[in-house]
Order: structure tokens, then sequence, then C-alpha cells
């Protein structure tokens, strides 16, 4: 009866043996290497944390560029109230091409730092354009902060307006520095196609 005994235990053991194949990919730790799954799981969440710092850059991103905008309307409501009236005058009386009409609107550091040979160049050629003939509402560019080496600071408001002349058209870009009276012309570029002929 032992022996049977003894029997039944070793074929039941072989069975049992049977039932679970050997894991060849066991590592000589005996520890098992991880899943697929598992590994799978880790891609997974490597590309959500990657996607939620994207999303997350994106949203600053356009927190900063609405706040920017509303700065930049803020701005020109704040300007335009006294900028446009006096562009709408100081743009025709450039446009008349008279040297002392012009002299009266600029800086008079600017002007000082001009040489009068300089000065009358620049007048023959913008004189090419012909007689001012409209122009469309000047639209805030930029505002700045300055300092002069005295320590006093002023600002200077950028503007930007289309004008017809009578031998086409013509983009003027204006620099004003602020000034207790109101405005004077920092620096002036007039782009057109008639002025590179």
């Amino acid at each position: 009866m032992a022996n049977k005994s003894k029997k039944n235990k070793d074929y039941q053991a072989r069975k049992n043996r049977g039932n679970k194949p050997a894991n060849i990919f066991k590592k000589p730790d005996g520890n098992e290497p991880p899943s697929a799954f598992n590994v799978n799981l880790d891609l997974n969440k490597d590309k959500f944390k990657n996607m939620k710092l994207l999303t997350i850059a994106v949203v600053i991103a356009m927190v900063f560029f609405v706040a920017a905008r509303m700065w930049a309307s803020h701005q020109a409501t704040k300007y335009d109230v006294s900028v446009q009236p006096y562009l709408t005058d100081a743009i025709p009386a450039i446009s008349s091409w008279n040297k002392d009409k012009i002299k009266s609107l600029i800086v008079p550091e600017v002007l000082n730092n001009i040489p009068e040979s300089d000065f009358e160049t620049m007048l023959a050629s913008y004189r090419k354009l012909g007689d001012f003939r409209s122009m469309q509402t000047p639209e805030f560019e930029a505002v700045n902060s300055m300092t002069t080496d005295a320590g006093d600071k002023f600002m200077l408001v950028t503007y930007k307006t289309e004008v017809s002349y009578r031998n086409g058209p013509a983009e003027l870009s204006l620099v004003l520095k602020q000034t207790p009276d109101g405005y004077q012309i920092y620096h002036l570029n007039i782009d057109a196609k008639v002025l590179s002929e």
C-alpha cells in the first residue's frame, strides 16, 4: 500500500508540472521581465504626459496672445483720440513738400541733427509723389517709453497710413514724440513705388 501511495504522489506531481509549462523568458535571478502589455502602458503614460504638457503650452501661448491683443487695443484707443486729429492736419502739411511747414512739425533736437543738404535732397525725392489727394485713417502700431541722456522720459507713438498722391499711392510711417502740447514728428518714412523709379 505504501508503494502505491508513493506512486500516486509521484504521478500527481508530474501531472501538476505538466499543467505549468516552464517560463523560458524568466531571468536568471528568477524575476520575470515586464510583459508587452506593461510596456505599452508605460508608453501610453509618456504619450499622455507629453500631450498634456503640449496642451498646457498651447493654452499659455493663447492667453499671452489674447492679452497682447487686448493691451494693443487699449493702447490704440488711448492714443487714437489725440493722434488721429493731429495726423489729419500734419500729413497734408507734410505733403505740401514745403520746407518750413515740415520743419515746424519735427522735433527740434532731431531737426538739428539733419544737415540742410540732406533735408533738401529728401524733399526733392518726396516731391516726385506730386500733390496730396487723400488719406486713409491712420492706424496705431506701437508705443515705446524712451529716456534722454539727462534721464527724462518721453513716449514715442508709431502710426501708419496709406496716402494717395497724384503720381501714385504711398505708405507713411510716422513716429511721434508726445509733448505737453501734443505731438511732434520724431521719425518719418515714406514708401512708394514712384520714389524708387
